[in-house]
C-alpha cells in the first residue's frame, strides 16, 4: 500500500441491507457513487490502486470495476481490526456512510490525503451531524 497510490473503498451492506431498521436510517450507497468517486479519484491521482474492504466482498467484486488495479481485502482472513488498520495505511479513502471507514480515513495522518464521503449520510435528508465530516472531506 505505501508503495503505490493506494485508495482504500469501503463498501458495507450486511445490517445495512438486511436489517430494516438499519437499513431505514443508513441504507446502502448504490454503485453510482462509487462509480463517481472513483472517477472523481482518477481525475486527481497517477495511476490509483484500490483496495476494497466490505462486509460483502462477493458482492463488492461482481458490482466495482476499474480500469486500475483493485485487490480485495476482505475476507482474506484479516481481522476487523487489521482491516481498519490496512485502511488507514492507504494514501486516499472512499468511505461509506459507516463509522468504520469514517475512522480508516480519519486515522490515515497524511496531510494531502483525499477523503470522498456520501454527502447523504442518512436515508432521512432532514436528518444532519453537521460535525461528523471534516472540511476538507470531498462531500460527494
Amino acid at each position: 500500500m505505501g508503495d503505490s497510490n493506494s485508495i482504500s473503498i469501503h463498501i458495507r451492506r450486511g445490517d445495512y441491507v438486511n436489517n430494516p431498521k438499519f437499513a431505514a436510517v443508513h441504507g446502502a450507497l448504490p454503485v453510482t457513487y462509487y462509480e463517481k468517486a472513483m472517477k472523481l479519484i482518477e481525475q486527481r491521482v497517477d495511476n490509483p490502486r484500490y483496495f476494497l474492504f466490505s462486509d460483502d466482498p462477493e458482492w463488492a467484486e461482481e458490482h466495482i470495476s476499474s480500469r486500475y488495479k483493485i485487490d480485495i481485502v476482505s475476507g482474506s482472513n484479516a481481522t476487523e481490526g487489521e482491516e481498519l488498520s490496512l485502511m488507514s495505511l492507504c494514501k486516499h479513502h472512499i468511505i461509506a456512510n459507516s463509522s468504520f471507514s469514517w475512522w480508516g480515513a480519519w486515522l490515515n495522518q497524511k496531510q494531502d490525503k483525499i477523503v470522498i464521503v456520501p454527502k447523504q449520510w442518512f436515508v432521512d435528508p432532514n436528518r444532519s451531524m453537521p460535525d461528523l465530516i471534516p472540511g476538507t472531506w470531498i462531500q460527494l
